[in-house]
């Protein structure tokens, strides 16, 4: 147990909804951010999974991030941009055709 003051959070329930009403994604945010409202704060956290579902998939592609030793964004970035052309351009090649 660890003493100290509470903290002040909030709960915030996203749902995603199809036109008939059938609901296709929910998510529970717990968020200390006061100062921005909750739609605002459910699109940063879509957002930020999205990244992260990207950051995913290039490490099962074989691409480990993590150990990129680049030394600015701008390398980062650049290298980035020729691994993710990498993993398309092999992942166009093994689809099926139709």
């Amino acid at each position: 147990m660890v003493l100290g003051d509470p903290v002040e959070a909030r709960l915030i329930i996203s749902r995603i909804l199809a036109d008939d009403g059938t609901l296709l994604a929910e998510w529970f945010l717990l968020s200390n951010v006061m100062a921005v409202d909750r739609s605002t704060l459910a699109l940063w956290y879509y957002w930020r999974w999205q990244i992260e579902s990207f950051f995913k998939l290039m490490k099962s592609a074989g691409h480990p991030l993590e150990s990129w030793q680049q030394e600015s964004a701008l390398a980062i970035a650049k290298r980035l941009l020729v691994a993710s052309m990498a993993c398309v351009t092999v992942w166009a090649i093994a689809a099926p055709r139709t």
